[in-house]
């Protein structure tokens, strides 16, 4: 746009176009001027610096394979599994002064009147205890005979 002056004066709109084709223009030149290089096939093997060198020597052929006989395969044994019969249950508490505890048996599966059975913590035996008649839902009452007991003990019969 000319002024009344005579100058020559440019638009906000007429500087942003001249900015978009500014950078256009660049984009293009740069990628005008980047060309991917073309790959030929893999050549093949040179013949040496002087061309006169032997050719390398050829790979033997393959051994043939060893073929014995072959063995029928040894039939592996079937798995059996059998559940564990074993009487387990946990101790809820132990009452030091009447060296008694209050054993869980959450199977159902409860032990006899008068039944030994033994007690474990982490996997080593602590104690002896002896089922009595007490007993109400899974809960069951045992006399502690020998050793020691504390509450999340293990109570097996084996």
């Amino acid at each position: 746009m000319l002024t009344p002056s005579g100058s020559l004066r440019f638009t906000a709109a007429m500087k942003t176009l001249a900015f978009i084709l500014l950078l256009a223009g660049l984009v293009w030149i740069g990628c005008a001027g980047k060309r991917q290089p073309v790959f030929n096939s893999v050549p093949g093997p040179s013949h040496g610096i002087a061309g006169g060198l032997p050719a390398p020597p050829a790979a033997p052929p393959p051994a043939p394979p060893l073929t014995e006989p072959k063995k029928p395969a040894a039939k592996k044994p079937e798995l059996i599994v059998t559940p564990e019969r074993a009487l387990s249950g946990k101790v809820v508490t132990y009452n030091d002064a009447g060296r008694f505890v209050v054993l869980d048996f959450p199977g159902g599966k409860l032990p006899a009147t008068d039944q030994r059975m033994f007690l474990y913590r982490a996997g080593l035996k602590v104690g002896e205890v002896k089922i009595n008649d007490w007993q109400r839902d899974h809960y069951i009452v045992a006399d502690l005979t020998d050793g020691e007991a504390q509450g999340g003990d293990e109570a097996r019969d084996r």
